[in-house]
């Protein structure tokens, strides 16, 4: 080495930021463990609430499921009792009978189809208006009737026939009509049976209770011509097409006179007592 090689200055070099940089590092690893112990409650807290949330997703509908297909195993979802509500003209039996309601008709299935019931049952039985199906305490089914009103009795070789407002002729019969509603005799099933049950409707409430009997009695050669027997023991003879304006009469030409006889409201209004033995 020469000589101008010794005499140039020498230049220092600074190693403390790298120093410093590797003390840290090491710190840090030395110091690692700890930390990732310290932070790993608040780790274990976020994944198990992720857990839980992903289990409130799935379980519930796997909860539902199953607890669904217990409930349809067992009794409670099969119907327990029927009752019928608002049927005077038609047996409850017989209601219960078509909706085809018994212990084996499951609950939800009912709950669905309920349209399906009121129909069948208010298609069966012309008397029937509506029918409303209800389900209570579960288990139970109730069936509400409401009926059309009757006219009256159809009377045949067959017996009494119960007509509808509607003019319906019901084709089941009774060996007795009942009490309070008259009975048709004379007329056929048609067109001449609704007219004249409609039009007996529309007759004083008063005056249409004490009916007993209407006959198509054609007399006079009028075929219009009508007999009605009374309860209280009155005839009145009309005619269809006028009865109902003058039937409003019959309750004061009855006040004024004793015994009984018939009302002649054909062609004006004239009383002739029935005779004395």
């Amino acid at each position: 080495m020469s000589k101008q090689d010794d005499d140039k200055p020498h230049q220092s070099f600074d190693f403390s930021p790298y120093s410093k940089q590797l003390h840290s590092k090491r710190n840090g690893v030395e110091n690692g463990p700890a930390e990732l112990q310290k932070n790993m409650p608040a780790v274990q807290k976020v994944r198990w609430g992720r857990t839980w949330r992903g289990l409130g997703v799935i379980l519930p509908p796997f909860i539902i499921v199953g607890l669904f297909a217990i409930y349809m195993a067992t009794p409670l979802s099969k119907v327990r009792e029927v009752t019928v509500h608002g049927s005077e003209l038609t047996t409850n039996q017989a209601i219960i009978d078509t909706s085809k309601l018994d212990d084996k008709v499951l609950i939800p299935g009912l709950a669905l189809h309920e349209g399906k019931v009121e129909h069948r049952v208010a298609s069966k039985f012309p008397e029937i208006k509506t029918v409303k199906l209800r389900i209570h305490r579960m288990r139970d089914v109730s069936l509400t009737v409401t009926e059309y009103k009757a006219s009256g009795y159809y009377h045949d070789k067959k017996g009494y026939h119960l007509i509808m407002s509607t003019g319906k002729v019901l084709t089941g019969a009774s060996e007795t009509p009942k009490l309070g509603m008259p009975v048709f005799t004379g007329f056929g099933r048609g067109r001449a049976l609704r007219q004249i049950s409609k039009l007996l409707d529309q007759f004083p409430p008063a005056i249409s209770r004490d009916v007993s009997e209407v006959v198509l009695s054609r007399g006079g050669g009028n075929p219009y011509q009508i007999t009605i027997a009374m309860n209280d023991g009155n005839r009145i003879v009309a005619d269809q097409r006028t009865i109902l304006k003058k039937i409003k009469y019959y309750p004061s030409m009855v006040a004024q006179i004793k015994g009984t006889g018939t009302v002649d409201l054909e062609v004006g209004a004239f009383y002739t007592p029935n005779k004395t033995k």
